[in-house]
């Protein structure tokens, strides 16, 4: 199941540079289970939400020395609690 339409529109803030390409990341995803459950799994992958802010090369473009940080505390207040009210009021 693609599941884009549940990452637009993308929030207006963010917490660090590498949030929204990870966000973009994300919702380029083909899941076929639990949504919410399938999209932690994902993002555990590259860091723990419980963490501190963490570089994860890959998302870095070339556009700053601050791209490819994200926000695990961003994830964790912000971005899944979005995702999962948009999921749950499908």
């Amino acid at each position: 199941m693609k599941i884009k339409q549940y990452f637009e529109p993308e929030p207006e803030k963010w917490g660090l540079r590498g949030d929204p390409i990870m966000w973009q990341k994300l919702s380029l995803l083909d899941i076929s289970g639990n949504l919410l459950d399938e999209i932690k799994k994902e993002i555990y992958k590259y860091f723990d939400i419980n963490g501190e802010a963490i570089y994860i090369a890959e998302l870095a473009t070339g556009g700053g020395m601050s791209e490819g940080w994200v926000s695990p505390r961003w994830w964790r207040e912000v971005g899944l609690p979005l995702l999962n009210k948009r999921i749950n009021n499908q």
